[in-house]
Parts: C-alpha cells; sequence; structure tokens
C-alpha cells in the first residue's frame, strides 16, 4: 500500500505528455485501487449470491477528487491514497462502502427531484447504513457507535422500514440544528454522492440508468422470493424495503396503457361464425338468417 501514498502527488499533477514514469505511476494506482474493489466484491459475493449482478455493474475509476469513493451507477470511482487507507485499517470498511454504493444503485437514490440535497443524502446514507447493519454476513460486520444506536432507535419507534423517504420525512419533522446535523452526517458518511444526478445543477435523470438498476433490482427480488429464501433470511430487512421500492416506482398508468386503444373498431370474427345458423335461418324463414348473439 505504500505505493499508493508515494505516487499519489504524480497522479494528482499527472498530465498528457509528462512521461512514461507518471503514466505507469497513475496506471499502478489504478490497478492497486481497482484490485481492491474487485476482492471486496469477490468477497460480497460468497455471502450475497443473490446480488451476483449488482455487485458486478461496475467499472472502476481512480479519480484523486473523491473521498474516498463514489458512483453514478456505471462507474465506482476511488481516491487511491483514500482507498488504501481504508483497506490498511480494515477491509471490512472496504466491503462496507462497496454494499453502501451498491444499495444506493439498487434504490435508486441518485435520482431526487425537488427535495433538500443536505437533507436527502443523509437520509439515504442512513437507510442504506441501516440496511448494511441488519446484515449478519462476517463480510460487513462492524461494531456501531452509540450514536449510530440511538439514531437507530429513534427512527425504528413508529416500526415502520425505514427507507430513505421515510427518514427524510422523520429528519424534516425534527427541525435538527445544525451541530445535530453535522454529527449525523459525520457518522453515517460512507461514500461521495457528487456523482449523482441531483449534486449537478440542471442535470437530468438518465432513464437508461434508471431502467437498468430498476431491472436489476426486480430480480433481486424475485430471486428472494424464489431461490434465495434462506439466504435472504440472514439480510435484516433489505427484501422488505425492496419490495415497498419497487411498488412505490412502478407506473401502472404504463401498464395500463398497454391494454388502451383509441377507439373500439367493430368487425365481424370469421373464426367463431356459425354458418349453420344462418343458413338454418333462411331455411326456415324464407329471408331471414339466424346469427349467434
Amino acid at each position: 500500500m505504500s505505493d499508493i501514498e508515494t505516487t499519489e502527488n504524480n497522479k494528482n499533477n499527472f498530465l498528457p505528455g509528462q512521461g512514461s514514469n507518471s503514466q505507469e505511476a497513475a496506471q499502478r494506482l489504478q490497478d492497486i485501487g481497482s484490485s481492491i474493489l474487485r476482492a471486496a466484491r469477490d468477497e460480497l459475493y460468497l455471502g450475497m449470491r443473490f446480488l451476483d449482478v449488482a455487485l458486478s455493474s461496475f467499472i472502476y475509476q481512480m479519480d484523486g477528487s473523491v473521498s474516498p469513493f463514489g458512483t453514478d451507477g456505471a462507474v465506482m470511482y476511488f481516491h487511491p491514497a483514500q482507498l488504501g487507507g481504508l483497506y490498511k485499517e480494515n477491509r471490512i470498511l472496504v466491503n462496507r462502502g462497496y454494499l453502501h454504493m451498491v444499495f444506493h444503485c439498487i434504490f435508486r437514490h441518485f435520482g431526487k427531484p425537488g427535495i433538500e440535497k443536505r437533507l436527502w443524502n443523509l437520509s439515504c446514507d442512513i437507510a442504506v447504513e441501516h440496511m448494511i447493519d441488519g446484515i449478519y454476513h462476517r463480510s460487513v460486520r462492524y461494531s456501531r457507535s452509540l450514536l449510530r444506536r440511538e439514531t437507530y432507535r429513534l427512527l425504528e419507534k413508529e416500526k415502520k422500514t425505514l427507507n430513505a423517504e421515510r427518514i427524510y420525512k422523520l429528519l424534516k419533522e425534527e427541525f435538527l440544528k445544525e451541530k445535530e446535523l453535522a454529527r449525523l452526517e459525520k457518522e453515517f458518511y460512507v461514500d461521495d454522492h457528487r456523482y449523482w444526478v441531483n449534486q449537478q445543477p440542471n442535470q437530468k435523470p438518465n432513464p437508461l440508468m434508471s431502467k437498468k438498476w430498476g431491472d436489476i433490482s426486480d430480480g433481486i427480488e424475485t430471486d428472494l422470493e424464489t431461490f434465495s429464501r434462506e439466504s435472504g433470511e440472514q439480510d435484516g430487512d433489505f427484501l422488505d424495503q425492496l419490495k415497498i421500492e419497487n411498488r412505490e416506482r412502478y407506473d401502472y398508468r404504463e401498464f395500463l396503457r398497454k391494454f388502451a386503444v383509441f377507439r373500439e373498431e367493430l368487425t365481424v370474427d370469421p373464426d367463431s361464425f356459425d354458418y349453420n345458423f344462418y343458413t338454418y335461418g333462411l331455411s326456415l324463414y324464407g329471408n331471414m338468417p339466424l346469427i349467434e348473439p
């Protein structure tokens, strides 16, 4: 990991054409960071196989401006020195960070318009960390602080599933002071949200990205309800939140639109027309064919 620290300055100052040494140093940092994230992905997969598609949906890219990592749903960006520091401290922190970002994508936290960004970011982090803290896998088990346990206790008072929208509503009703808000942000901060859609001015949600993670989310729900039920029982309220999220985001207008037509056109169905009644009526009445109702 010393390579990460000693070559960080070279990477930050690197510009095309500065020579092969800078390029080699930057590539080495990229390779080391990518290998750390791949190791976290593989360890998470061993305990949560139902997340296989979600865990493998990223490419890894070094970015010296991120702290310590973040994602836009397609790329997982990482700060090489900070990622290496987390790995040296405890690789479980890297595992939790990786899963934290995956959960943000599964629940499509990055495209919420018309909200207070700071409070929404905190609500999403609390919701994701609450899920991860409820998962009983060695790859993500980590001791919780007193502040974290107390926050969960207060939010769980109403005995309802704690998704990001509900936490946002509860926090908004609390009218938190700046000092309290800052403490919670520090406690639950895991990843950088700078790549989220609602963090950029005049940036609109990417429908393809939303569809991609919507399909992945639907697949995970189906898998947990069928083939992976036993392993899913170890994963806290993840499935409950997934059902709520998928149900809330399903557009039933689009579903009904599939059966809608502009007007009704009445035509004869030749496959169901019975000529026996027709000819019988002519023979019986002379000029009155009989037609089935």
